[in-house]
């Protein structure tokens, strides 16, 4: 594995992911492991840096916490992610990915795709540039920071009830990362365990407020969600990798 990938473990990203994600968009439950086996699939497959990452997350910020978002399947949750990401590392990366790699990537249709970029991007007027954003991508870092000193998997096992904390928000430059996509990992395990506590609370202190719609509602019709099948063995360019979701169903 490039030294560049060792700045997180796959295995801890998706549980945290899933944490600020449902935090953010205001959904009031657990992370499914349907989620999380998603989101772990799709880490594999992109090998998405932290700053790429943190970027994401703060572009669903950005979009919906003005928002009055009403309660939202997985599947939708996931397919917020990838456009996320998808935006994320068009725009702050050396090396990215076509959407036809994202398609094959995630399992989301490609026209699927093309339809939720465009309208992301029409929604914030084209406006992804992350220099606005620096605190709260900072906050979003101490959080994540905390979060894998306390429970990653190089760590003890979590407690059995939550632990509450509000990180110190430090100077935090934003800076893109170079990406190398040549280097397989070992992947053995197909079912995600999620090990950690799900009701952390941590303090974004966001100051930007965006001018948005004041209501969110999906394209998207799903079906009950098939779990992922495990990610291969020895590629990991999305080119390459192929994941069929079989629930999900586009009108």
């Amino acid at each position: 594995m490039d030294k560049e990938y060792q700045e997180y473990q796959i295995s801890d990203m998706p549980s945290f992911i899933g944490w600020a994600c449902h935090g953010i968009l205001k959904q009031n439950r657990t992370t499914s492991e349907f989620l999380l086996n998603s989101t772990q699939s799709l880490l594999f497959s992109t090998r998405l840096s932290i700053p790429t990452i943190l970027a994401g997350l703060e572009y669903i910020n950005q979009r919906f916490s003005n928002k009055e978002v009403y309660h939202l399947q997985d599947q939708e949750i996931f397919q917020i992610l990838v456009v996320s990401f998808l935006l994320s590392n068009k725009m702050n990366d050396d090396a990215t990915f076509t959407n036809k790699s994202w398609e094959q990537a995630s399992g989301i249709p490609l026209s699927v795709l093309n339809r939720e970029e465009r309208e992301w991007l029409n929604e914030v007027k084209f406006n992804l540039a992350v220099t606005k954003y620096e605190a709260n991508i900072s906050v979003l870092d101490q959080c994540w920071k905390t979060w894998v000193n306390k429970y990653g998997s190089c760590h003890s096992e979590p407690p059995s009830s939550p632990t509450y904390y509000t990180p110190e928000v430090d100077a935090y430059y934003y800076s893109s990362h170079h990406h190398s996509y040549s280097s397989p990992i070992s992947y053995s395990q197909h079912s995600y365990s999620n090990p950690y506590p799900q009701h952390q609370q941590c303090n974004y202190q966001y100051q930007y407020q965006p001018q948005y719609q004041p209501t969110y509602q999906s394209h998207t019709q799903y079906l009950v969600p098939q779990p992922p099948p495990p990610p291969p063995l020895s590629y990991y360019d999305p080119a390459i990798v192929s994941v069929n979701y079989g629930g999900f169903i586009y009108t």
